[in-house]
């Protein structure tokens, strides 16, 4: 689990870096913003939601949390490295343009 959690620590340094590289100065701050807002929403709004609803509608026992918080952990975990890969490109094609 603690690696885990360094993982996705990671994950959003490496994101947070790359968004101020290709943003212009006069917009990093708006930028910063949204994103800070965006991840933290998303992390108090929609985690216990998609745990509690797996737990309810997927697994159909309140007793198995902890089985409910692993596969979202995993869906969520898929879906952030199809998200990042999916990024990777028109990020690398901006830097590039940008030297």
């Amino acid at each position: 689990m603690i690696t885990y959690l360094k993982s996705v620590r990671g994950a959003r340094r490496i994101s947070d870096i790359r968004s101020f590289m290709v943003t212009s100065p006069q917009f990093r701050g708006r930028i910063a913003a949204a994103f800070l807002m965006t991840y933290n929403l998303m992390g108090i709004c929609l985690g216990p939601m998609l745990v509690a609803f797996v737990t309810d509608f997927i697994l159909k026992d309140p007793a198995k949390i902890r089985e409910s918080r692993a596969i979202t952990y995993m869906g969520v975990s898929i879906a952030a490295i199809l998200v990042f890969a999916l990024g990777l490109p028109p990020a690398r094609e901006a830097l590039r343009a940008d030297d």
